[in-house]
């Protein structure tokens, strides 16, 4: 990760005082050499000449850069971090709420001084002019081997954290640094931003999303061809066709699943028509996700359960899943 750091600062630099040291080259070197040593003085001049012009290049694009940066190609910028002391049980994913660079590339590293823990480095490149506003950590038990994580979450949907960012500091190059505890099922971290190893902002913490909050980045999912155009970190969202519903709930992505589940317990009692056609089908998919909206409804809400609808998850006590049957057990409670 430092290797293409350095290779972005390098190139940055080169970008940016390429044309002075061209322009150096002609002028005190070329000129004098063609001067002195091949006495050709048209040559000397000519290259003098162009020194002087890629100087005046160098200094109107410096101009440039300060007075109106936007006449300017876009700069790439590494967005980077850590996430520090994560369960080694635990597989960890950041994403960001860009459009293109969605997923960063990151390395599990095992913690030297810290047993059964992880260290989890990552980093995106992006251009200035197209810099994330937040990042989500998600968290999930891997698949393999070892001791079981009980992570406790509704219808077993990641552990979600959102990370808040700052243009200025994204531009200055701070890493993102997030120290991950998980305890009683439910993580917790503090984010601090620094630079060259060293810490220049305060510690910020940072706390598990609860069942109805948005995942940074939620409006970017896609799925079946459609976009989801539901704003990140809002709580309401449009009225959505039952056909979208359904191919949300089934998509590959848990987050899109999981904005699909929340759009049905924001809709208040108008989606329980949704939910009794969902949790009529024999699909796996459907049936949590429905199963989850109903027990991530406000209590209000939720105690005007239809009967019908309160019957199926019923019968889902008895399904042979067991988070089928807790989330039916949350949805009746």
């Amino acid at each position: 990760m430092q290797d293409v750091a350095d290779l972005t600062k390098m190139a940055e630099f080169v970008t940016r005082f390429g044309f002075l040291g061209i322009g150096l080259l002609f002028a005190l070197l070329l000129a004098p050499f063609f001067l002195k040593v091949m006495n050709s003085k048209p040559l000397a001049i000519l290259c003098a000449m162009l020194g002087i012009v890629f100087g005046v290049i160098f200094a109107a694009i410096d101009v440039i850069r300060t007075a109106a940066p936007g006449l300017l190609p876009a700069r790439t910028v590494m967005v980077s971090g850590s996430l520090r002391q994560v369960d080694s049980n635990l597989a960890a994913l950041v994403r960001s709420d860009l459009e293109e660079e969605t997923v960063a590339y990151a390395r599990r590293e095992y913690d030297r001084n810290v047993r059964d823990k992880v260290n989890v480095p990552f980093f995106f490149l992006t251009r200035d002019r197209e810099l994330p506003s937040c990042l989500l950590i998600e968290l999930r038990p891997l698949v393999e081997g070892g001791r079981e994580v009980n992570i406790g979450t509704l219808a077993n949907e990641p552990l979600l954290m959102n990370v808040p960012l700052e243009k200025e500091d994204l531009l200055r190059g701070l890493r993102q640094v997030v120290t991950v505890e998980l305890g009683g099922g439910r993580i917790t971290g503090t984010l601090q931003r620094r630079l060259d190893g060293a810490d220049v902002t305060p510690a910020t913490p940072l706390r598990q999303l609860g069942d109805n909050e948005r995942a940074c980045g939620a409006q970017l999912r896609k799925t079946s061809g459609f976009r989801l155009v539901s704003t990140a970190w809002a709580q309401g969202a449009p009225r959505r066709s039952t056909q979208e519903t359904i191919a949300r709930l089934q998509s590959s992505d848990p987050n899109v699943r999981r904005d699909a589940r929340i759009d049905l317990s924001t809709q208040g009692t108008a989606a329980f028509d949704t939910i009794k056609g969902l949790l009529g089908t024999s699909d796996y998919r459907l049936q949590i996700g429905a199963a989850a909206a109903v027990a991530a409804m406000p209590d209000e809400v939720r105690r005007q359960t239809p009967p019908a609808v309160r019957q199926q998850l019923q019968a889902l006590l008895r399904h042979s899943d067991q988070t089928m049957r807790d989330t039916a057990k949350l949805a009746l409670r």
